[in-house]
Parts: structure tokens; C-alpha cells; sequence
């Protein structure tokens, strides 16, 4: 189990070969029991692991709630057995009703052994 210091989300990642797999296990109380989910896909690719961070979450817009699925590039850019470091998309504006950004920015983070 790994934890982010940047956000409150714990995840189970698991190494195989050139793959790094990715999945959020610490949901809040109200999306456990729905199909929200986060997981991710990296590739070894020289010195880094490049892939995509997969969303799948509800959005509100006014009193209506749209569940969106979203695809954001990441890269993990230093993977040891004590902590990973990279960096994302982050949609800091979103149109839930169409399920797209409007604004996409790259947000670095960090993963510890929990």
C-alpha cells in the first residue's frame, strides 16, 4: 500500500516487468459501492515510466451529477522501493456535462510506503 502526499489517496501499485500498475483503494464513504475508480498504466520508456492515469467519477453541475471518464497522461519520472515522484493532467476546469476539460494542467506528486 502507498499513499500520496499530495492528495488523500492511498493506492495499491504493483510492478511487473516494464509495467507499473496503479489503483485508488481508499474511496470516500460516498462512492464506495459505485463503479468510481482511479487506476493508471505506466510503460518503462528510457529513463522514466510513461502511460495514462484512468478516472471514472461523478461530477456535479447545478443539482444534476454526471459520472465522467477520464484519460490524463502521467509519467513516473523516479521509482525506488521508498517512494515514487512524477507528475499528471490535471483537469482544473471541467464541463461535467460533456465530460472535458476546458483547462488542463501538470501537477507533480509523491507516493510513500504506507
Amino acid at each position: 500500500m502507498w499513499t500520496s502526499l499530495t492528495a488523500a489517496r492511498d493506492y495499491i501499485i504493483r510492478r511487473d516487468g516494464e509495467y507499473i500498475y496503479v489503483r485508488w483503494t481508499n474511496l470516500p464513504a460516498e462512492l464506495r459501492g459505485t463503479a468510481a475508480f482511479i487506476s493508471g498504466e505506466f510503460k518503462k520508456s528510457g529513463d522514466k515510466w510513461v502511460g495514462k492515469l484512468t478516472h471514472f467519477v461523478p461530477l456535479t453541475a447545478g443539482q444534476s451529477q454526471y459520472w465522467c471518464r477520464q484519460e490524463r497522461n502521467a509519467e513516473l519520472v523516479n521509482v525506488t522501493d521508498s517512494r515514487i515522484e512524477g507528475r499528471s493532467e490535471v483537469w482544473s476546469a471541467v464541463d461535467p456535462r460533456k465530460c472535458q476539460p476546458s483547462k488542463v494542467e501538470w501537477k507533480a506528486f509523491t507516493w510513500i510506503p504506507k
